[in-house]
């Protein structure tokens, strides 16, 4: 195996067929995730130990020997890639590193290339509104590879094009390279600018920021971090990888620990402007399109986290429309009506399927 070489080979190959990921795992053909379905590249040989270390190697580039010392200590790291294809253009990936049955596997997503708007990928125009508050935490929630990501990248376009703010990022890694507008945006990532998303966030409170954008609130930290950046006069946006509005809130609450409980639900209570949930389904006419379920912070909302009476929430969506809100059976019947997503698509991703045929 010449290992450059089968690297442009997958990389050509996935941006021809439009694929999203490419898997490299030893004692298996590389494997392509295209419409969602794992396909392997069967004109490939079968990956050996000695192919994915060197292959690891060529991603890290100059950065080899700090990240090979990183993936010996944790047995994974995360980490960005820019590749070059036919005509000199530059793709962009978020590579995985991990270990697997001794050996180095690799998972490569190509992320976004360009500004994509709010309205061309379908997201509730809400969130152009939230962009527009002084501070507060808004979430971006949903499964991994469900477009988290993606739609925070519009939402900071969004204010990038129309508003004059400074924008933080912390970012594990930078995905998408903004360029500045009418606003300042200044990109950090963990742990090269920034020892964890932590230290991040106290350098942001620091650095005049308006808007601070966290790539994710993986540890109970940055959750609190978060929040108290959101107290204390900051647009705070970041992603979560849960299912559901209410769940999100739930989630967040039952990460610390149960003595901690009481205070985190007041402070979640007072700083959360909302939560916007995001799975992708396909279209009728070939893609995906996103659905959304919408929770905004209401007086009312809000008493229901301080009660702890989460369950609730979900009743509080589905009659606060007016608000800005929209539970998940309401946004797939929207579609559904729309002619964009079939019956049958709708019905398996319901929640509640009584629910979702009220709203047809």
């Amino acid at each position: 195996m010449e290992p450059r070489k089968e690297l442009q080979d997958y990389v050509d190959l996935l941006v021809a067929r439009s694929a999203s990921d490419i898997h490299l795992v030893v004692g298996s053909k590389p494997i392509m995730r295209e419409k969602r379905e794992l396909v392997p590249i069967i004109q490939k040989e079968v990956i050996t130990g000695d192919d994915t270390a060197a292959l690891f190697r060529i991603l890290c580039g100059t950065s080899v020997e700090r990240d090979e010392d990183v993936l010996r200590e944790s047995k994974h790291l995360l980490f960005g890639y820019q590749h070059e294809i036919e005509g000199g253009r530059k793709v962009n990936f978020r590579i995985t590193a991990y270990m697997e049955r001794q050996h180095i596997a690799i998972a490569m997503r190509l992320v976004q290339e360009t500004e994509t708007t709010i309205e061309e990928l379908g997201l509730p125009p809400i969130l152009k509104s939230i962009m527009q508050e002084p501070d507060g935490l808004f979430l971006i929630t949903g499964p991994s590879g469900n477009g988290k990501s993606t739609t925070l990248t519009a939402m900071i376009s969004h204010c990038n094009n129309t508003m004059r703010k400074h924008i933080v990022t912390i970012e594990d890694p930078i995905e998408f390279i903004y360029q500045d507008k009418k606003s300042i945006i200044s990109q950090r990532e963990v742990p090269i600018d920034v020892e964890t998303f932590r230290s991040g966030i106290d350098t942001a409170l620091r650095s005049d920021a308006d808007i601070i954008m966290i790539g994710e609130m993986r540890e109970i930290d940055t959750m609190r971090a978060a929040m108290t950046a959101a107290e204390v006069g900051h647009l705070t946006l970041s992603t979560v990888s849960s299912s559901g509005a209410a769940n999100t809130v739930h989630r967040i609450i039952d990460s610390f620990p149960a003595d901690q409980q009481p205070q985190i639900i007041s402070q979640l209570a007072s700083s959360l402007l909302g939560v916007c949930s995001i799975r992708l389904l396909p279209r009728i006419t070939g893609g995906l399109i996103p659905v959304c379920e919408v929770l905004i912070n209401t007086p009312a909302v809000g008493n229901l986290i301080r009660e702890n009476r989460i369950t609730s929430i979900k009743t509080a969506i589905q009659t606060g429309r007016e608000e800005g809100m929209i539970s998940l059976e309401q946004s797939l019947a929207d579609l559904v009506k729309g002619g964009e997503v079939a019956l049958e698509t709708a019905t398996v991703h319901a929640n509640d399927e009584q629910e979702l045929m009220k709203y047809l």
